[in-house]
């Protein structure tokens, strides 16, 4: 009895460390991919999910040496997995060519105070009513709070009045995919 016992127990006891080392690989896996929390639960990191947000924005022109003028815009809407939020950028144009060039750093704001951080580029085109349309890309490259780690990417289009020392309206739409949520 003893003879069988003893090989069965080194072959269970094998079993339970491969069973062992393979939930560590899983866990070390999902700890790369996502946060652990205080109560030591690891939760899992997204793939590519859709992301959409609009906003209707004021642009007032803040400074700026030809060829470039700065714009600071601000904005008020909704976003996918954000809710309610606002926007902020300074945006360059760079007006000696055309379609003028447009880029900057922006930041989306949801309203528990967590942000993304990004950055576009694109192009702007003043019409002859005074109104410009823009359109480009944009990225998110950094978070805070549950969007610690998020990035994306998209397409960005937009219209506004022209802007001026007291400001302009207009709207802008982000359309793209998040990672890491």
């Amino acid at each position: 009895m003893k003879k069988l016992v003893i090989p069965t127990l080194a072959l269970f006891l094998l079993v339970f460390a491969g069973c062992q080392k393979e939930k560590l690989e899983t866990a070390n896996e999902q700890a790369q991919t996502g946060q652990v929390l205080p109560d030591g639960t690891i939760t899992t990191r997204s793939a590519e999910v859709p992301f959409k947000a609009s906003f209707k924005t004021t642009v007032q022109t803040i400074g700026g040496v030809y060829p470039e003028i700065i714009l600071n815009i601000d904005g008020v809407g909704k976003a996918t997995h954000l809710g309610k939020t606002t926007m902020h950028s300074i945006s360059t144009l760079i007006i000696n060519v055309f379609p003028f060039l447009q880029s900057g750093p922006y930041e989306m704001t949801a309203a528990n105070g967590q942000k993304l951080y990004g950055d576009y580029t694109g192009i702007a085109i003043p019409g002859q009513d005074g109104n410009v349309t823009f359109n480009g890309t944009w990225n998110i490259t950094s978070g805070t709070g549950n969007y610690e780690g998020v990035t994306g990417s998209g397409t960005y289009k937009g219209t506004s009045g022209a802007a001026d020392a007291d400001g302009a309206v207009g709207e802008i739409s982000f359309d793209g995919t998040l990672e890491g949520l």
